[in-house]
């Protein structure tokens, strides 16, 4: 158990884990979403039994009208 703590306080804990763009296609193809998360785990707790934090999640999407080359042309929704 020292080895995880140890790993969630040096690693885990205070960080921030950002996900890549995931870009899809809506409508066949008429429109073009674009979807993100941002993760924080905080307020690491532990004892002899067992461990708890928070964690705290953004979500970030944008629905976009495609333009010539599938290129962002107008924003539609911003979620």
């Amino acid at each position: 158990m020292k080895s995880i703590i140890e790993f969630l306080e040096t690693y885990v804990n205070g960080k921030t884990l950002y996900t890549k763009e995931l870009v899809y296609e809506l409508e066949n193809g008429s429109l073009q979403g674009v979807y993100s998360d941002q993760i924080s785990f905080s307020n690491l707790k532990y004892s002899q039994t067992g461990f708890q934090f928070d964690m705290f999640i953004v979500s970030n999407e944008k629905i976009y009208a495609p333009g010539k080359n599938k290129a962002h042309e107008e924003l539609r929704k911003d979620f």
